[in-house]
């Protein structure tokens, strides 16, 4: 099955930009026709990407500094603009790390200079970034997860990127503001609603309207429900409950996925 089988969408084939002409070859290309290049664009675009990733995975067994453009420019682009891929396929990008480290540290297959682009501290600096996001001290990367399901999977005009930033102390209960298409408001919420209250993590989440105002106008906010599970997961695990919240979010992006899906 060819890419255009697969992705069917409207496009201006009269389009003469880079982007454009790039497309127009990629829609034609067999999955084992795709090279670095492809791969690198539609993890930028958000195109495909479960088809990109598996590709990107092994081209960064191959080689973890590999790119079209420059040298990392794949590796770059995971950590940019895919970080979920990351933490849905950790055992690979673990392994991966592994060997970026070897290779910098036998000084093989990598250049110290390339146009000004890729340098070795580039790389470094690169490679530093995939460690911290597997170990989770950057842990606030994978917080669009749920904004960007929720664009996904329903009608809305404006979201939230981040549902809490645990940087900052008056941040940290979770909060994601949704204004859903007036069309479709209330069949959203009373969607996402019966979504959230299956979820089974370590916080209660619900969807609520601030107020009558903002309901009329179909805002809303996704938050954790208060009550006596915050002070009990406290005092069980000794943690916060913005840090419980945390741990919920990935899984919670792929219940209200499936959900809706189910609906």
């Amino acid at each position: 099955m060819n890419i255009k089988e697969k992705f069917r969408l409207e496009h201006d084939n009269s389009c003469d930009s880079s982007l454009g002409r790039w497309y127009n070859r990629f829609i034609e290309k067999e999955e084992k026709e795709l090279n670095i290049e492809d791969i690198c664009r539609m993890l930028r675009q958000d195109l495909l990407v479960e088809v990109a990733t598996p590709i990107g995975i092994q081209h960064l067994y191959d080689n973890p500094f590999c790119g079209e453009l420059y040298e990392g420019e794949l590796l770059q682009c995971f950590i940019r603009d895919q970080k979920a891929q990351i933490y849905d396929n950790k055992t690979d990008f673990f392994k991966i790390a592994e060997i970026a480290e070897n290779i910098l540290r036998t000084n093989n297959q990598i250049s110290t200079s390339l146009d000004g682009n890729g340098s070795k501290q580039e790389i470094k600096e690169l490679v530093r970034r995939l460690n911290d996001i597997l170990s989770g001290k950057e842990p606030n990367l994978h917080l669009d997860l749920v904004s960007k399901t929720i664009k996904k999977q329903f009608a809305v005009e404006s979201i939230s990127t981040n549902i809490l930033n645990p940087e900052y102390p008056w941040q940290r209960i979770p909060k994601l503001t949704v204004k859903f298409c007036e069309m479709s408001s209330d069949a959203s919420v009373k969607t996402l609603d019966k979504i959230l209250s299956s979820f089974k993590g370590n916080c209660s989440w619900i969807i609520k309207s601030g107020s009558h105002i903002q309901k009329n106008r179909g805002i809303y906010y996704i938050t954790i429900k208060e009550g006596k599970n915050q002070s009990a997961y406290r005092k069980k695990y000794k943690r916060e409950v913005w840090e419980a919240a945390l741990d919920d979010i990935v899984a919670l992006s792929d219940h209200i996925s499936g959900g809706k899906k189910n609906a």
